[in-house]
């Protein structure tokens, strides 16, 4: 490997054919750190003009009178490699130790003298200051020795973990929730498509390890069954204007005024629908004949929901599981006009719950663009989130649909194949990984995802998800035939 020259924040190096690089492969050029992120040919003087001659001269016509020591450097210089690497930072030595530090301000190599070499990754490892065992969930992908590469929960942040479907996104997100009931983390799962409730169980069907430490919650269950239990919200937790959204009674209704006057009144004290029934029985006056009945008939749509009916110890729930468990909710009959509702409950519900025990909680919002707003509720949740000790996790097939705030304020990247120039463009608006790197994801195989944030100590990582043995992992695409 030769050096070219250097572009802005890359540095382009020439390669012989024999040379064996791929894609997210490290380089160190003295002591200046950068990755792979294109191989083309080496567009060099006369070599168009060579390829042309032999593509369009039939070769019964031609004579070449070349020695072979010619023909085989002719032909090595066709093949050249152009690298196209992206200068990630340079090497330190601190307190004789060597580091990797972002940024480069001094640029002291040669051309003639400097010889760039591929690094391993073990060494990229030690220079990050990343150490992981051998039980991890992925490994890097690499022209050098595969290494394991392991996604620790002290590094939680606002993740986001995203891809086309069928790209491997929504079982590298059952392996991490596996990883954090080991961990000892409550997560709570917001299964949109009835993906997790299973994991407890091995491929056969029959009790796994994770036996007793997995809960589902249902709307539509009526009495507990097995590890599933009914899915409630006790009416008294809950803000009035939420309930009038569930039942359809907007804020310039009379109605909606007197709903809230009985939410007032009954404050700091349980309460239930037949309550609410009983207040608007004894409303006087005709006036208050229409909006006795249609508090009524909204009573009777609630209960018709299965969700404000019966009691549920929310505080309770999540504490059984606070050393280490998943509550899944599961969401894949919900109509849409609930989701948003039992969600913002369930995170709110969560934030009250880390600030008595000052334990944190992982959330998990699988295919979050069907019941994440862009409203003050939801900037406020993600923004008050990482303070509180509460880490959401975003899984999502389209980022684009997001917040902004979720891109914006992102401490990790997980990001599986993508073709889509609008998703790339708009996962670089994280400011954590450039496009150069991110156009890789259109060429990523199933399985292999780009990783960068805490997880990483913000260095891109070309990754592959291992199988998890011993679970019903389900979630596959299933064939039509």
């Amino acid at each position: 490997m030769d050096l070219l020259t250097k572009q802005d924040d890359k540095l382009f190096i020439v390669t012989a054919p024999d040379e064996k690089l791929r894609v997210g492969d490290v380089i160190q050029s003295g002591s200046i750190i950068s990755q792979v992120v294109e191989i083309r040919f080496a567009d060099l003087p006369g070599i168009l003009e060579h390829v042309l001659r032999q593509s369009l001269i039939p070769r019964s016509n031609t004579i070449e009178n070349a020695s072979e020591q010619i023909k085989t450097m002719f032909g090595t210089v066709a093949d050249s490699k152009l690298v196209l690497t992206k200068i990630r930072g340079h090497i330190k030595t601190q307190n004789g130790v060597e580091i990797f530090k972002q940024g480069l301000l001094d640029f002291d190599i040669s051309r003639e003298k400097t010889k760039p070499m591929v690094i391993s990754t073990e060494k990229l490892m030690t220079l990050l200051g990343l150490n992981f065992s051998s039980n991890s969930i992925a490994k890097t992908i690499s022209s050098e020795k595969e290494t394991q590469f392991d996604f620790i929960p002290n590094r939680f942040g606002i993740n986001l973990i995203t891809g086309v479907k069928g790209s491997g996104k929504s079982y590298f997100s059952k392996r991490l929730l596996l990883k954090l009931i080991k961990a000892k983390v409550l997560t709570i799962v917001f299964d949109v498509n009835g993906e997790y409730q299973d994991l407890d169980k091995d491929e056969n069907g029959q009790p796994n390890e994770y036996a007793g430490t997995i809960l589902t919650l249902e709307r539509q269950l009526q009495t507990p069954q097995g590890n599933k239990q009914p899915f409630r919200i006790p009416l008294y937790e809950m803000r009035s204007t939420d309930f009038c959204k569930a039942v359809n009674i907007n804020d310039q209704q009379v109605t909606f005024g007197t709903i809230l006057r009985f939410w007032n009144e009954n404050h700091g004290i349980q309460f239930g629908l037949d309550d609410l029934a009983a207040f608007a029985t004894n409303l006087q006056g005709q006036r208050n004949d229409s909006v006795k009945e249609t508090i009524l008939d909204r009573v009777n749509t609630a209960r018709a929901m299965r969700l404000f009916e019966g009691t549920m110890d929310w505080n309770q729930t999540l504490t059984k599981y606070k050393d280490g468990g998943a509550i899944i909710i599961n969401l894949s009959e919900e109509p849409n006009y609930l989701l948003s509702i039992m969600v913002k409950f369930i995170l709110k519900s969560a934030e009250r719950w880390v600030k008595q025990r000052q334990k944190g909680i992982s959330l998990f919002l699988e295919e979050a663009q069907n019941y994440v707003e862009s409203d003050s509720d939801f900037r406020d949740i993600l923004t008050r989130m990482r303070h509180i000790g509460a880490y959401p996790t975003f899984i999502t097939n389209d980022p684009t649909t997001l917040p902004e705030e979720v891109m914006a304020l992102a401490d990790n990247v997980i990001s599986f194949r993508f073709e889509s120039d609008t998703v790339l463009n708009h996962l670089s608006k994280s400011g954590k990984i450039d496009n150069d790197t991110l156009k890789n994801l259109r060429s990523m195989e199933d399985g292999q995802c780009i990783c960068i944030g805490k997880f990483t100590n913000n260095f891109p990582f070309f990754l592959s998800v291992g199988k998890e043995q011993g679970v019903k992992m389900a979630g596959e695409t299933k064939p039509l035939v």
